[in-house]
């Protein structure tokens, strides 16, 4: 019975290579000392010989038609999955023809860390992945192939209350203390074990991360950097990593030694200059509606309109998917869009009725100037562009410079719409309010045309389907 549980399949693969020596590589497959696997494309066990029933502690064929990641523990299964996923597609893998460690689970649940050399090959129904397993605490016995610096390390891991962990050279943590895993909020060190180092830093900070482990390698000292790490159930802003190179008896690198500090004092610091940024965040918005309410003391028909035009774009950018912070940039530019007003007589701004030609032609002269006060102030956002911009039509229409399509700023084009939207909502000098259907109906029918296509169906869409409000009359009064 045995022997037609290991036979089948490897004679099999074994013909396919049409060589005088098939019938010796079913031999040592079979009677190999180290564990042997066979993996079919759906991930499932095809063979797997004596040593390898042997030291996951199954017993004789059970192992057959298994799922691969059963010999996984839990919090590694989903990992090997994306990486099976991730190979499939694009053939490259760093544990492909490398041999690494990697956490692995008995029968009776017990885990231990195994060492993994793996290969693939391309058959007519697929990729079929092969597997030498060995277990590296038996390895450790016989005195052959240890990490030097690990046996070392492991009492000082113990007995250190720094956080610590312990990464091959492919970047898998192989120890780690308690205050590893407390720091990173596990309750057990056992739960690293196996996992992937790059897994609590941010994506961002990989390819730092890549740049330190390799100078600490090649230059065989502790290198310092600060990083944002991520943790179980909170991250740690300011996490102080010293990476030192553990190298055997001749010198070669063989892990790196990862030493953690939350640094306390920096985050302090960068806490009070968050506090800072904040106070002068908010001396910059109280300057900004000083400046929109010099407009609106000299033209009270627009009062409230900077701002109702700010709230109408900010809320069209966050619906377009806008980050925070720039819309929050369009909020400040739709505050005092029209300061470039205080150039204008005040009997042109208030005259009831039509303006005379030349009263006409001053007009559109604001928007340069609005430009003109406000370019000089460092803000974060293309704020004086964006006054400059928000008369500028799609179709070059616009003024003061006539410029079409993309060449206006996505902020002046969101602004554009925004005021042309509140503007015909309001009364006016020389008209009452012509309603918020009429202003709606204004933009949808130039839209593509004067109007951003998108930017009108974002805002058509807050006021129709998610009853934005910015105090429009409905309809234009009788």
């Amino acid at each position: 019975m045995e022997k037609n549980i290991y036979d089948t399949r490897t004679r099999r693969l074994a013909a396919d290579c049409e060589s005088p020596a098939a019938g010796a590589f079913h031999s040592l497959a079979v009677n190999a000392s180290d564990a042997i696997f066979l993996v079919n494309p759906q991930g499932l066990i095809i063979f797997a010989n004596r040593a390898a029933h042997s030291l996951f502690a199954y017993g004789v064929g059970e192992l057959r038609g298994r799922p691969v990641s059963d010999l996984m523990p839990e919090q590694l299964r989903e990992r090997h999955h994306r990486g099976l996923a991730r190979y499939m597609a694009t053939r490259t893998s760093h544990r492909m023809d490398q041999v690494v460690d990697l956490g692995a689970v008995r029968k009776d649940g017990t885990e231990f860390v195994v060492e993994l050399s793996l290969c693939a090959w391309v058959a007519d129904d697929g990729t079929y992945f092969g597997a030498i397993v060995r277990d590296r605490a038996a390895k450790k016995e016989t005195g052959s192939g240890t990490l030097s610096a690990g046996d070392a390390l492991q009492t000082v891991l113990g007995a250190t209350d720094q956080a610590t962990l312990l990464a091959d050279l492919n970047g898998r943590i192989e120890k780690g203390n308690a205050s590893a895993a407390i720091l990173l909020g596990y309750d057990r060190v056992e739960e690293l074990i196996g996992r992937d180092l790059y897994d609590f830093f941010l994506i961002g900070d990989h390819r730092r991360l890549s740049s330190h482990l390799r100078a600490s390698e090649q230059n065989a000292r502790a290198v310092d950097e600060l990083y944002h790490l991520v943790g179980k159930e909170a991250d740690l802003p300011s996490a102080k990593v010293c990476v030192i190179s553990a190298a055997d008896e001749r010198g070669r690198a063989q892990a790196f030694v990862l030493v953690i500090k939350d640094d306390a004092e920096l985050r302090d610091m960068r806490l009070r200059i968050d506090r800072a940024t904040e106070k002068l965040q908010r001396t910059i918005r109280g300057t900004v509606r000083a400046l929109a309410s010099t407009v609106e003391i000299r033209d009270p028909y627009t009062y409230g309109h900077q701002e109702r035009v700010a709230g109408l774009a900010h809320a069209i950018a966050i619906e377009m998917g806008l980050p925070v912070d720039r819309a929050e940039g369009i909020r400040v530019a739709g505050t005092i869009h029209d300061i470039g007003k205080i150039y204008i007589p005040e009997e042109i701004l208030n005259r009831p009725g039509d303006l005379k030609d030349f009263e006409y032609r001053v007009m559109p002269a604001h928007a340069q100037a609005g430009h003109d006060i406000v370019k000089d102030i460092e803000f974060d956002w293309p704020v004086a562009r964006s006054i400059l911009q928000h008369h500028e039509r799609v179709d070059g229409s616009g003024y003061p410079q006539g410029i079409s399509g993309k060449s206006i700023l996505l902020e002046a084009r969101i602004l554009a719409v925004a005021d042309v939207v509140e503007a015909m909502c309001s009364d006016r000098p020389y008209r009452r309010g012509l309603g918020l259907d009429a202003a709606l109906s204004e933009v949808e029918a130039n839209a593509g045309t004067m109007f951003d296509r998108q930017v009108v169906e974002v805002c058509v869409k807050l006021f129709r389907e998610k009853a934005y409000t910015c105090d429009c009359p409905v309809d234009k009064p009788a």
